[in-house]
């Protein structure tokens, strides 16, 4: 049977470096592409890349697990265990134990999902079926979904072999090859393979037990086939898998407030905020969804909060430029609205607006100036629309 990601790895392998070539500094990208030349055998192309992106972001905790886990998959001792969950050293300890000498036996009673994980891995290494039943059991009753998930990829009771080693060769000790699996589903879409999509989904969540990330990623598969309703109820699955996942709220607010149900998305914002305070992009958007809703003083509190997050944040900075505008602060508006234009975002709605608050501050000259670049880049518009 074909290992489900050795189907698309040269196809995603290509995709990547597309991605990668189109940005050379964004570390997700370096990072993913090093995990699939690792499945592909490349290992110190793989080792390359998870060290562009460490040095793109030094704080990028799955490119340094990425980076144990290939040091463990060697049979070496890991260089840096990262800090992808509490039980990672342990795991990679026990990956490289695995593919060296010795005993491999987790270190712990308590089965957390990587334990899990490592308990079918262990059981299928070493050729013992009862166990590896046992562990796939085990995996399938912490949660109604997988158990579905297990059986659509032939691993339901009394699997046989063949789709046990398909799994042991997808796993291989590295959670993250979920990822993998989310980029070549994402490929499988573009063309309408929306079968394949669903299926290289299915892989991704038993190789991680995952289901937040399976149901943010199914809701996407599911809008590109048209299916929104479903595709709403799986985002709602997603965030009671995971409550503590920020951007699961996210994925589900922005879904809210694109079909205009502004309580509800506001309500997911909220939670988001909750959980990561200090994500501004969240801070943001919750401020705008507010501003929506006309309930001012809490756009201004998310949107100063934004600010205090990420200080050039532009578009923060034009939203509470605009908020205080409306509410009659020119004097409070107008330094947030000049920030902007030396920024760069220098639209004739941002000039009519420096001119509307000079104005009503008595700068007369000022709001000469401005009005007059509100024509010169609506003339440099429309110029260029005809062109």
């Amino acid at each position: 049977m074909t290992i489900p990601i050795a189907l698309d790895l040269t196809r995603l392998l290509g995709h990547l470096d597309v991605r990668v070539a189109l940005h050379p500094k964004y570390a997700d990208w370096r990072n993913l592409r090093g995990l699939a030349r690792a499945y592909a055998g490349q290992e110190s192309e793989a080792r390359i890349d998870f060290d562009a992106a460490l040095q793109q972001n030094q704080h990028y905790d799955a490119a340094r697990a990425n980076l144990a886990w290939l040091d463990a998959c060697s049979g070496n001792e890991p260089r840096d265990n990262g800090a992808l969950t509490p039980d990672w050293p342990a795991h990679v300890r026990f990956v490289a134990k695995l593919h060296g000498t010795g005993s491999p036996v987790p270190a712990s009673q308590d089965r957390s999902k990587l334990q899990l994980l490592d308990d079918l891995l262990y059981a299928i290494v070493v050729e013992d079926w009862i166990a590896a039943e046992t562990a796939r059991d085990r995996i399938a009753a912490s949660a109604p979904r997988l158990d579905e998930l297990m059986r659509s990829v032939g691993l339901g009771p009394q699997a046989g072999r063949a789709p046990l080693l398909e799994w042991k060769a997808l796993y291989r000790g590295n959670p993250q090859a979920m990822s993998l699996c989310h980029a070549a589903a994402e490929i499988a879409r573009a063309t309408e393979d929306f079968d394949r999509s669903a299926t290289l989904l299915a892989w991704g969540a038993v190789v991680s037990l995952d289901l937040c990330a399976y149901g943010m990623a199914m809701a996407m598969h599911l809008d590109a086939a048209g299916r929104e309703s479903e595709a709403l109820a799986m985002l709602e699955e997603a965030v009671v898998a995971d409550p503590h996942r920020a951007s699961a709220h996210v994925a589900l607010g922005y879904r809210h407030a694109a079909h205009g149900r502004h309580d509800a998305a506001i309500a997911a914002m909220e939670r988001a905020t909750a959980v990561a305070p200090r994500f501004a992009d969240v801070r943001y958007e919750l401020g705008l969804l507010y501003r929506d809703a006309a309930r001012h003083a809490e756009a201004e509190r998310e949107l100063r909060a934004a600010l205090g997050a990420q200080p050039d944040y532009v578009l923060a900075q034009l939203a509470l430029g605009t908020l205080l505008q409306e509410m009659g602060r020119d004097a409070e508006a107008l330094p947030l609205l000049q920030r902007v234009r030396r920024a760069g975002l220098r639209s004739a709605d941002v000039e009519l607006r420096l001119a509307a608050a000079h104005a009503r501050l008595g700068h007369v000259n000022h709001a000469r100036r401005a009005a007059a670049r509100a024509r010169a880049v609506a003339r440099t518009a429309a110029q260029a629309s005809k062109a």
